[in-house]
């Protein structure tokens, strides 16, 4: 017991078995016979006793089912671990590296393509005749329709779950019409349009759900009719929907009933009425410890959507990755949770990510979910991606709520984060330097890849900016109507801008550090909000009539102007205009001849309006 104390495990775990000990002709072969052999009871299972280059071509975890809810800690050695098949994990499942590296080899060392390398073996699904879920539309509680299926017990509280077969709370995810009205056995639908759905999957129809196999412009066919507990029935010429599994977080659990916990934007009450629904239930209590290398290795000179990440998890609680841990050489990204809560990251991340990629996602319906580190030289999604997931601009069935990513970025970049759809979601980056020029720190955005809704109510931050001619720290690219942004940073000079300047911006706040922006002089000076709160106009040419404009306006924001004469002479006339409307209290009295004055305005109505101005000249 001592000695699992003081390498850090369970002392209350069974025992420690030696996995080079076991019959197998590799190690993967090995250690999956340790791990059957302790099926009932967990094991902590000991890899260090391999010498050399280790392969796992087997699914370590593969002789478990897969809501096995024993504890199992994997310790590893020093070695080279080669992984060409992906590995399956369980809840409880405790992975402590000990200067391990795992690489996307096969046993001869040549590059594997088509892995995820570590991802939980496929969520928990309760289903089938009399064993999945009722559900009654208007409700959020639902009732086991089976609480004898020991799956059951894989379930807890606040943990997400998938529930299959609901459409999303603001409307539908891809929808169409029938054209030609249905009976209860018609094997096919005849619709307005199929563009938009998959060529295969699963229907709603009012409160019938159905699976089509195939296909064509105007039609569903291959039905299978009154699937999931639902009714084959007659329709009229009604909506046809989309469905899939969408995710909830469980509120309580009471004897054979299960709260569904309401939402940011409502509650999470479903709309249909069913006598077994399948819902999904992720792994828990899941660890990457120690210290050691996930290595994608990749090819440097191309693309390769075939080497996708390292670890996945999906519907997952307490999932756990330490400081220990970097990843590097992924294409598409390092980890990646989905509908996951309660979880963290404080990994280190190298080269993950090219084209659509980032280094790492949160990606879809995760809550609570907390990143940590220092992610280098990663892909246009940045070093995080917070993405809702979502497909219409309305909807928010999938967002990513109460997430937070706090880390360093290192170029180059085109950006170093990126948020798509969260609530009360929090990015803050404390370096974010080499971003390429005319690109961002953060974007905050709407139309990432697929459709998010605008952003709400969420911390968008920079403290050292370091980035490339044009580049901004953080860029707000949607109209955020009501959203309740608020953007900052604290490096003096750094843009913090909305592109898209419109009233409509009202719910976006911009915070700045504080500084005076030079003016460049001309017969029209134009004064970039964007750049900052104070801006120093210095006239060294008496007689010249200028026009004095701002650009990137937002309503709410405050600028200063203050306006210092050094010309020798009297300034000409000044004209507060041009593509900006100002609403001045008096006519503009311009400083005499090494002497300044300065005029405040706010912008409310789409007009700059005075807020207060100097009453007499002051020495420049």
């Amino acid at each position: 017991m001592l000695k699992q104390i003081s390498e850090g495990l369970d002392p209350f775990q069974p025992y420690m078995v030696l996995a080079h000990t076991f019959p197998g002709a590799s190690a993967g072969d090995k250690i999956r016979a340790a791990v059957t052999a302790n099926a009932a009871t967990g094991a902590i299972i000991d890899c260090r006793g391999f010498v050399g280059v280790m392969v796992l071509d087997v699914d370590i975890a593969g002789g478990l089912v897969e809501y096995n809810r024993q504890p199992f800690t994997f310790l590893w050695g020093p070695n080279e671990v080669r992984v060409p098949v992906t590995q399956g994990y369980r809840s409880h499942h405790h992975h402590i590296l000990h200067g391990t590296t795992f690489i996307s080899k096969d046993a001869s060392g040549a590059r594997v393509l088509g892995v995820n390398m570590f991802h939980h073996a496929g969520t928990v699904g309760i289903g089938g005749p009399g064993n999945g879920i009722t559900t009654t539309s208007g409700s959020n509680v639902v009732v086991k329709t089976q609480p004898a299926n020991v799956r059951w017990g894989y379930l807890e509280e606040g943990q997400t779950v998938g529930i299959f077969s609901r459409l999303p709370r603001n409307g539908a995810r891809d929808n169409t019409t029938l054209t030609v009205a249905p009976g209860a056995g018609d094997a096919s639908f005849t619709v307005v349009s199929t563009a938009g759905f998959p060529a295969s999957g699963y229907l709603r129809c009012e409160n019938e759900i159905v699976f089509y196999t195939n296909v064509d412009a105007t039609h569903f066919n291959g039905l299978t009719r009154g699937i999931e507990g639902s009714t084959a029935a007659a329709h009229g010429l009604v909506a046809v929907d989309r469905v899939v599994h969408e995710a909830f977080v469980v509120s309580s659990i009471a004897g054979n009933n299960i709260t569904l916990a309401d939402e940011p934007e409502g509650p999470a009450n479903l709309d249909l009425n069913a006598t077994n629904v399948t819902i999904q239930l992720g792994p828990k209590d899941v660890r990457f410890d120690g210290v050691g290398t996930f290595d994608g290795f990749r090819d440097p000179a191309a693309d390769d959507a075939g080497n996708p990440i390292a670890i996945g998890s999906y519907w997952g609680r307490h999932i756990y990755i330490g400081p220990g841990i970097v990843f590097r050489n992924y294409d598409f990204g390092s980890l990646d949770f989905q509908q996951c809560t309660d979880s963290w990251s404080h990994a280190n991340v190298e080269r993950c990510g090219r084209a659509v990629g980032a280094g790492l996602w949160v990606f879809g319906g995760n809550k609570r979910v907390h990143i940590r580190g220092t992610f280098e030289e990663c892909g246009d999604g940045g070093g995080v991606a917070i993405d809702d997931r979502s497909t219409g601009a309305t909807l928010r069935d999938n967002a990513c709520v109460d997430c937070t990513a706090i880390f360093n970025y290192r170029g180059p970049g085109n950006r170093g984060g990126l948020v798509a759809g969260g609530v009360r979601c929090v990015m803050i980056i404390n370096d974010c330097i080499g971003i390429n020029a005319g690109t961002a720190g953060i974007v905050a955005q709407s139309l990432q890849w697929i459709t998010n809704p605008t952003p709400v109510g969420n911390e968008f931050g920079v403290v050292n900016f370091q980035g490339g001619a044009g580049a901004v720290a953080v860029s707000l690219d949607n109209p955020h109507v009501n959203a309740r942004n608020h953007a900052w940073c604290h490096t003096p000079g750094a843009l913090v801008q909305t592109p898209n300047p419109t009233t409509a911006q009202r719910g976006a706040s911009l915070s700045r550090t504080k500084a005076v922006v030079p003016a460049t002089l001309g017969a029209t000076i134009t004064l970039d909000a964007a750049e900052g709160d104070a801006h120093h106009i210095v006239d060294n040419a008496a007689g010249v009539a200028r026009t004095i404009q701002i650009a990137n306006e937002v309503e709410a924001d405050e600028v200063w102007i203050f306006i210092s004469n050094t010309s020798g002479g009297v300034l000409g006339a000044y004209t507060f205009g041009g593509t900006s409307t100002f609403k001045l209290e008096g006519a503009w009295v311009q400083p005499a001849n090494g002497n300044g004055r300065w005029l405040r305005v706010r912008r409310r109505a789409s007009a700059w309006r005075e807020a207060g101005r100097s009453v007499a000249d002051q020495p420049n």
